[in-house]
Order: C-alpha cells, then sequence, then structure tokens
C-alpha cells in the first residue's frame, strides 16, 4: 500500500480489475495509469511449470500504446514464448554450460 500511494491512480481495486482482464487477454495494458500520456503493454514469462518467473513490457507515449496495443501484446507474447523456451533448456544446476 505504501508504494500505491505514490500513484494515486492504482488502488487496490484498479489492479485487481486489471489482474483479472490480464489472466481472461494473456496481457496488461495500462493507459495514463502512472503516468498522464504513458502507457505500456506487459506479458508473463512462465518456466516449463507454468510459473511466472519474469515479465516483458514495452512502454510509450499512450496514444502509440492505444493505437497497437493488439500488435504489441502479440510481439511481446512471441518473445516471451522464445525465453521460456531458452529458460527451459539451460542447464537446471544454476552454472552455466561449458563451452566447447
Amino acid at each position: 500500500m505504501p508504494r500505491l500511494a505514490k500513484s494515486p491512480r492504482i488502488t487496490p481495486k484498479f489492479l485487481r480489475e486489471r489482474i483479472a482482464m490480464a489472466r481472461k487477454a494473456g496481457h496488461t495494458v495500462l493507459i495514463d495509469a502512472a503516468f498522464p500520456g504513458m502507457g505500456g503493454v506487459g506479458v508473463p514469462v512462465r518456466d516449463d511449470a507454468g510459473e511466472v518467473v519474469a515479465a516483458l513490457s514495452i512502454g510509450a507515449a499512450s496514444d502509440r500504446i492505444r493505437r497497437r496495443e493488439g500488435e504489441l501484446a502479440d510481439m511481446l507474447k512471441k518473445e516471451a514464448q522464445v525465453l521460456a523456451r531458452a529458460l527451459a533448456q539451460a542447464p537446471k544446476n544454476g552454472r552455466a554450460a561449458k563451452m566447447g
């Protein structure tokens, strides 16, 4: 809650609504929420168990996000899948694989 005080437009109710919408759409969009005139699109990156381990997002002027929301969300989802596949193939012991 203390962090929300810095952005009065982002209330707990607003967050709950946005989370529900994001789960349904597979991405989230915020327009003029944190800063007037700015927006963003974000997607989760999931591990092979389906757990969210990271996120990818794009921020831009609100009008640019509004005009291209679907296109931006689709591009981010594709990149999130590429990253998820790379994570699934990474060594599981916490060390980088030895080269050559």
